[in-house]
């Protein structure tokens, strides 16, 4: 009885939403997230960058995807806890090289789902199974794949219960996927270790 009312309740939801694709879909934001890529190793920098330009350089990297999780991707402070805690090597001669680097856009991005502990984690798990260069370079097409998924007209699907995608179905969706996924990730890390 109370499913039969559930499913009443989510019709009449439904039918009283607006179905995408909206304007935020075709937005420019939304497109430049869709088509966002991080660079690939072999396109990071490799001539030593010193702090201030390695946190510019993240920065302006990462700026098309402000916004939407942080306003301020990195700071002076933060590459030094990183580097306290282990997550990143010290520089040599204060100059950063491109493994230290793409290891902070990781970093940046993976801190707005997980914990620091679990990050330095993960990246040790990858460590132990391919070189950084892979390990980056796959992270690299994942998240251009997500990214371009979720903010794709086209790839929108609905759940079989529902008669149309709805900007609001879309949103709880998304929700629902991410604190799935991260609750994957953080228990099978902490179970890890």
């Amino acid at each position: 009885m109370m499913e039969k009312q559930l499913d009443n309740y989510n019709i009449d939801v439904y039918q009283s939403t607006t179905a995408l694709p909206d304007d935020f879909l075709t937005s420019e934001k939304a497109l430049a997230l869709a088509s966002f890529s991080l660079p690939y190793f072999e396109e990071i920098p490799d001539i030593g960058l010193y702090r201030e330009q390695v946190i510019l350089y993240v920065e302006h990297v990462l700026s098309p995807l402000t916004g939407g999780i942080t306003d301020v991707w990195l700071t002076p402070s933060m590459v030094n806890n990183y580097i306290k805690s282990g997550l990143i090597d010290p520089p040599v001669k204060k100059a950063y090289t491109r493994e230290q680097i793409a290891q902070l856009l990781v970093c940046c991005i993976l801190k707005q789902i997980i914990p620091i502990p679990l990050i330095d984690n993960l990246l040790e798990i990858q460590q132990m199974a391919v070189a950084t260069q892979v390990a980056y370079n796959s992270f690299v097409d994942q998240l251009s794949y997500a990214l371009a998924k979720v903010f794709s007209v086209q790839n929108q699907t609905h759940a079989p219960s529902e008669p149309a995608t709805t900007r609001e179905g879309t949103l709880i969706r998304a929700s629902a996927y991410a604190f799935a996924n991260t609750v994957l990730l953080t228990t099978y890390l902490k179970y890890r270790g």
